[in-house]
């Protein structure tokens, strides 16, 4: 059973990380205030308290209202970004590894993921693939287009008329 959270009851963030993480994109002064898209998507600290506070991380969470967010800037403020060596040795291995630590007055929880999904040792599967697409693609192109482009990938072998389906990605309708 999956341990819910309250934005509100979180004393303490710890994310960690492997060395690379904190020497590369993702370390420096603007990524513990970012407030644009750009410096929030490689700051560890928003991307955790807004994941917190929302639920998820989808492109929606790095609008300008999420940005501004007060409840995800408490979080940020409570966050620290640390080297964990294991975990440096597994990326020096080829892989991506990461965890959360989240103190609360009930307790530390701790969450650590060694191949995020995508990860070619841990794929996604059709239905999280689909998945991510209509998160992605129904606020943009309407639940039905998103249907049609899912419906025709997935027998994309039966297609016959490929400029149709080409045009229906570009979002004509055949």
């Amino acid at each position: 059973m999956e341990t819910v959270l309250d934005a509100a009851e979180i004393e303490s963030i710890r994310i960690l990380a492997h060395e690379e993480a904190l020497t590369k994109p993702s370390w420096d002064e603007r990524k513990l205030a970012p407030t644009t898209k750009e410096t929030a998507d490689h700051s560890f600290h928003y991307c955790v308290a807004v994941a917190l506070v929302a639920g998820e991380v989808t492109p929606w969470q790095f609008s300008d209202e999420w940005l501004r967010n007060s409840a995800v800037a408490a979080l940020m403020a409570k966050t620290r970004l640390e080297e964990k060596p294991e975990l440096t040795a597994l990326f020096r291995q080829g892989l991506r590894p990461a965890a959360v630590e989240v103190k609360t007055p009930r307790g530390a929880f701790h969450r650590e993921v060694l191949r995020p999904p995508g990860d070619p040792r841990n794929l996604m599967t059709w239905d999280d693939v689909t998945k991510k697409f209509f998160t992605q693609a129904d606020p943009i192109l309407g639940a039905r287009l998103a249907r049609d482009i899912v419906d025709r990938t997935f027998s994309i072998e039966k297609q016959e008329n490929m400029r149709a389906f080409a045009e229906m990605l570009g979002g004509k309708r055949t």
